[in-house]
């Protein structure tokens, strides 16, 4: 039998959740000195001088805050699976979206969501060995926006259009606290984020047309990167090829992406220019076009993405 909470209780839900709210916005502030503790695959985690349970991290994700919140906004089971899926990756066990507690106000459905939530999660976070252990909780969602006409919440678009900060931060409270812990803990924000960024990114090139080799400008062709036309030289700066154009590019002007191949959950990890990328996250359509073969910097003005280091 589906138990359903009432119009007070669900009321009385949204209250808590909106105090708590206030205080996880005060508790992430930047005024809070932090020092950083450690850099992997773009993400970087910073940990509290007062106690060693208090961390957060930071990274960037080529997309816009509607491709995050669409990883985070599920209101029924299966998408909530979906998308756990996604984020904890092996880590997942099982997730039930339990109820929904919406507003009597008027929200964006594409950016709010309120609901009690069952999660159960793989991880040796709490216990220095492998286990399992579940939550049920109170999980909130929404977005506002600055003077400044950007979107942000825990995710914040950056002058760079097209890209979104992301912070995550935690405040674990531990009968026996040990720095042990929290690094098993930063570890695992850093693999959640590094998660999330591959999916809106996958999600943006997954129907790209890779460039057959045979159609790649030649080496002999390009005397510097088509990018930020720097001359190639011998180790120092050595030609690439785009997967997607065949341009000839540096080693700094490009990242490694996985797209989906379409044969299941196999993936294909290519490497994409700075200008594929710009135009993968431009374009809104369902069928990305290929660029055309051309210097990719356009009256030499360089265009701005988000490269994650190789990892």
């Amino acid at each position: 039998m589906k138990h359903s909470l009432g119009v007070s209780e669900k009321r009385t839900c949204y209250k808590y959740i909106q105090s708590r709210q206030l205080s996880a916005l005060e508790f992430s502030s930047p005024d809070v000195v932090r020092d950083l503790v450690k850099s992997k695959n773009g993400v970087d985690v910073y940990e509290s001088r007062l106690m060693w349970q208090d961390i957060r991290a930071v990274t960037r994700i080529n997309g816009t805050v509607k491709d995050v919140m669409a990883l985070l906004c599920a209101d029924d089971t299966e998408s909530f699976v979906a998308c756990q899926k996604e984020i904890l990756g092996d880590d997942f066990v099982g997730a039930k979206v339990l109820d929904s507690c919406l507003s009597d106000a008027k929200h964006d459905s594409s950016h709010y969501h309120c609901g009690l939530k069952w999660l159960a999660v793989a991880g040796d976070v709490d216990q220095g060995q492998p286990s399992t252990f579940d939550m049920v909780f109170l999980d909130y969602t929404d977005v506002c926006q600055t003077a400044d006409k950007l979107w942000m919440g825990f995710l914040a678009d950056t002058a760079t259009w097209g890209v979104v900060e992301v912070t995550y931060a935690a405040h674990m409270d531990w009968k026996m606290p040990g720095k042990p812990k929290v690094d098993r803990l930063s570890d695992a924000v850093i693999q959640r984020l590094t998660n999330m960024r591959l999916f809106c990114e996958s999600q943006r090139l997954k129907k790209i047309e890779i460039m057959d080799p045979l159609d790649w400008v030649q080496n002999a062709a390009r005397s510097s990167c088509a990018i930020c036309d720097l001359a190639f030289q011998f180790v120092l700066r050595t030609r690439h090829h785009c997967r997607m154009c065949g341009e000839v590019i540096c080693r700094k002007c490009n990242t490694k992406v996985d797209v989906p191949t379409g044969f299941g959950m196999k993936q294909l990890r290519v490497r994409v220019c700075v200008h594929c990328l710009v135009r993968c996250r431009e374009t809104q359509t369902e069928l990305l076009q290929r660029p055309s073969a051309q210097p990719a910097t356009r009256n030499r003005q360089r265009e701005e993405t988000f490269l994650c280091p190789d990892y």
